[in-house]
């Protein structure tokens, strides 16, 4: 197999006139004249404090914070247009200056810019996960609301064994979690394993924490019985809100409130009738209607 032969650059080029390995240089008239205005150019770039050699410090702290972010070597070069190579001996600090040019496309690279198949650590997926189980969900049902990840995957990133995952595979698990995390569902099998393991639930979750690793859900708070009924009221407006009745609604607190103090409830949100503090929702047995 051959390799196509690179191009010669055209006449009247700097790059024709110093020529390359088994490539004389050309000397004619235009090439020469090319030669002689790169050189002025590069004089005057040097006079007015713009050489086109730069030291390359920010380029390597860049590609350095580009990393941590997430971002893969391979991604970044992509992103700027320059060569794998090219990023990885900065990223080293192999090299004691870069081309201007070159320093600019790698400095225009954002976070942002990664692509689907770029790695990113897997923390914040197998957060994700765990909320799922303690909501009821196991891998089999999790793995079918995503976009083509099995319960294999799906338990290797839940076990540990995947410390970094695809950026395509951190947003579809995200997706599916906005969806499931709306309706957590009674699995005596994975909320045990959850409950075991210690792993927080959805309602202790906000979507910024999952991948802020110094991020600790706290899951122990003791509340009082006014803070209880606060919350039990507002998460029955918000299922009201989304049409539940209120059958639905106190499946979904499981059993904790009566069905007389969620149909009161409903009744005030939906009529804007003043709330009647001794009729607050709670616990069932504790703040019955």
């Amino acid at each position: 197999m051959t390799t196509a032969a690179k191009p010669l650059p055209p006449h009247g080029s700097e790059a024709r006139y110093q020529g390359a390995l088994g490539r004389p240089g050309c000397r004619c008239s235009l090439c020469v004249s090319a030669w002689t205005k790169a050189g002025q150019r590069r004089r005057l770039a040097h006079l007015a404090g713009r050489p086109p050699k730069i030291s390359p410090e920010h380029v390597t702290a860049h590609i350095n914070a580009l990393t941590d972010a997430g971002m893969s070597l391979s991604c970044i070069a992509r992103a700027a247009g320059v060569s794998r190579d090219t990023v990885t001996e900065h990223a080293r600090g192999q090299h004691k200056s870069i081309r201007r040019g070159r320093a600019a496309l790698i400095l225009a690279v954002r976070p942002e810019h990664a692509d689907a198949n770029s790695l990113v650590p897997a923390l914040g997926s197998r957060r994700r996960i765990q909320a799922l189980y303690a909501a009821g969900y196991g891998s089999y049902t999790i793995a079918r609301h995503t976009d083509g990840l099995s319960a294999r995957a799906i338990d290797y990133i839940l076990g540990g064994q995947r410390s970094t995952v695809t950026i395509a595979t951190r947003n579809t698990l995200a997706d599916a979690y906005r969806i499931l995390a709306e309706r957590p569902m009674k699995n005596a099998r994975t909320q045990k394993r959850a409950a075991e393991n210690g792993w927080s639930g959805p309602g202790y979750w906000d979507d910024d924490e999952f991948e802020n690793p110094d991020f600790i859900p706290v899951t122990n708070i003791e509340l009082k019985r006014d803070d209880i009924a606060t919350l039990r009221r507002e998460e029955i407006e918000h299922f009201a809100w989304h049409g539940d009745t209120a059958e639905q609604i106190r499946a979904r607190l499981n059993g904790e409130v009566t069905i007389g103090t969620i149909r009161q409830i409903v009744h005030q949100w939906r009529t804007g009738e003043k709330r009647d503090r001794r009729k607050a929702a709670g616990p069932a047995g504790q703040l019955a209607a």
